[in-house]
């Protein structure tokens, strides 16, 4: 009996110090590592979307109004409601973003779709139109948004004339996808 007795403690115990283990780490080591709430750390589950957040706080006069993620294993899919100086607004939405560095989300345009309504899609492939119109560089994420105040107004000005620019003609899985305006229903 006494045998059976120090088991059943020794088990409870064991149970008790396990379940406090677990309490600590999932209620006291996520804030370090990243995860509930987002702290704003540079590594950790929440990691490559603070260095993008980061990477639009540097742009000037530009200002992340709202976030969204996709969460699962990892954040998935993520983007943004961003404001330029002048007020306009535009969603920023990075698809497939686990799959990339955090550079490539940023850097690399050979993925980067500028979506307006009607249809109109800007490419910055082979035709980049808008680098032409601009007259300056718009190679990858960074380029399109500190430029976004001429980019609209080409968007505004191609949609009164029924130009409909050729773009992509689907969504690519591996995007960074700019949306103005920004569509009904659209946050």
């Amino acid at each position: 009996m006494a045998s059976s007795r120090k088991t059943a403690v020794a088990i409870t115990v064991v149970a008790v110090i396990v379940l406090a283990v677990l309490f600590l780490f999932w209620s006291f080591f996520p804030f370090i590592l990243g995860f509930e709430p987002n702290i704003g750390l540079p590594f950790g589950y929440y990691g490559r979307l603070n260095r993008v957040i980061s990477r639009i706080k540097d742009i000037p006069n530009t200002r992340v109004v709202r976030t969204w993620v996709h969460k699962d294993t990892s954040i998935e899919d993520f983007g943004f409601l961003v404001q330029t100086q002048s007020g306009l607004q535009f969603r920023l939405q990075f698809a497939e973003a686990h799959t990339r560095r955090t550079y490539e989300l940023f850097d690399q345009a050979d993925d980067l779709l500028v979506f307006a309504e009607s249809g109109q899609r800007y490419s910055l492939g082979a035709e980049n139109r808008l680098e032409e119109e601009i007259g300056q560089p718009i190679r990858n994420a960074s380029d399109v948004i500190r430029h976004f105040d001429r980019i609209a107004e080409i968007i505004v000005s191609d949609r009164e004339k029924g130009t409909t620019p050729i773009g992509w003609p689907g969504h690519p899985e591996n995007s960074v996808v700019i949306y103005y305006p920004i569509p009904k229903g659209g946050k």
